[in-house]
Order: C-alpha cells, then sequence, then structure tokens
C-alpha cells in the first residue's frame, strides 16, 4: 500500500466497498438468559382409554335394621306330592261285640251291612279300607246309550263296578 501523507488538505471522497471477506470462525457460548414468564395452557387432549378394574372395596358397616314391609300376596298352591309309602299295621283292635245276624227265608243275612265302592284313575286297583273285604273288582260304568237310550250310573253304587265289560251290554 502506496500512501502519501499530506499535511493539511481536506478529506477525499469515500472509496467504493471491498469485496466480503471470508466468514470468520464461530465465537464462544453465552451466558444463559434469565427465565421467561410461563406459557399459554395447551389444547385440550383426547378422551384417554379405560382403565383396568380395581380391586374389591372393603365391605361397608351394618345398616339400620329396616321398617317391617307390607304382608305380600298369598302364594299359589303347591303341586301335590308323591304317594307315600304304606304305613305300618296298627295293632289289633278289641273284639266287638256279638252281632244279631240270622238268615231267614228272603234273605240270605238280614244284618246291617255297608258295601263301598272305590274307583281308581290308575292301572293300579285300590285298596280297600280297614275292615273291609273285596267282593270283585272290574271296570267302572258311567254311561251308556242304546236304542236312543241313555243310561247313567252313581259312581258311588255297586253297580257301577261290572265284573266283565262288554261292547254289547245286556240286561
Amino acid at each position: 500500500v502506496v500512501s502519501t501523507q499530506s499535511t493539511g488538505g481536506e478529506p477525499g471522497d469515500n472509496g467504493t466497498p471491498g469485496t466480503p471477506g471470508e466468514p470468520g470462525t464461530p465465537g464462544e457460548d453465552g451466558t444463559p438468559g434469565a427465565q421467561g414468564p410461563p406459557g399459554n395452557d395447551g389444547a385440550q387432549g383426547a378422551q384417554g382409554a379405560k382403565g383396568d378394574t380395581g380391586a374389591p372395596g372393603n365391605d361397608g358397616d351394618k345398616g339400620d335394621k329396616g321398617e317391617k314391609g307390607e304382608t305380600g300376596q298369598k302364594g299359589l298352591a303347591g303341586i301335590q306330592g308323591e304317594k307315600g309309602e304304606p304305613g305300618v299295621d296298627g295293632a289289633k283292635g278289641d273284639k266287638g261285640p256279638d252281632g244279631n245276624c240270622q238268615p231267614d227265608d228272603y234273605t240270605p243275612c238280614n244284618c246291617d251291612t255297608h258295601v263301598l265302592v272305590k274307583h281308581s284313575q290308575s292301572l293300579e286297583q285300590p285298596e280297600c279300607p280297614t275292615d273291609f273285604e273285596a267282593l270283585w273288582s272290574g271296570y267302572s260304568l258311567v254311561f251308556f246309550e242304546g236304542n236312543g237310550y241313555g243310561l247313567s250310573q252313581d259312581l258311588g253304587s255297586a253297580g257301577s263296578c261290572l265284573e266283565e265289560f262288554q261292547l254289547v251290554p245286556f240286561m
């Protein structure tokens, strides 16, 4: 660079800018700044997945006794139970007084007799009550019709039990 020194004159005009220089080396890190103010609240997030079922809680204390409730409706009748086992035979009774059964010309015995008819709705033959003997067993007859006439039977009479059943009844 050649320079001349002048003594007392006025400064000259600025020269034209030079070409840019090469980038410099990075400087050292500065000191950390002070903490800034808190930021604004963010947007609400999406609802999370359902959590696992928790462990059961402890039993609570026993509550006070409640008031007496209203009387309920009458219940329905229950179904009939099964037939029980036959009972044990009872002790033999005392001998009864002698009767005055005297046969005559019209009836073999003019004693007081009771005829009892028992009908069954199953295949089993009903048993006679105590102190009764079976006279015969047969088929129950309630009603039949023939020649335009009908005949009904009282199921409590001995005639309602036929020893034989025939499709064509006769009299």
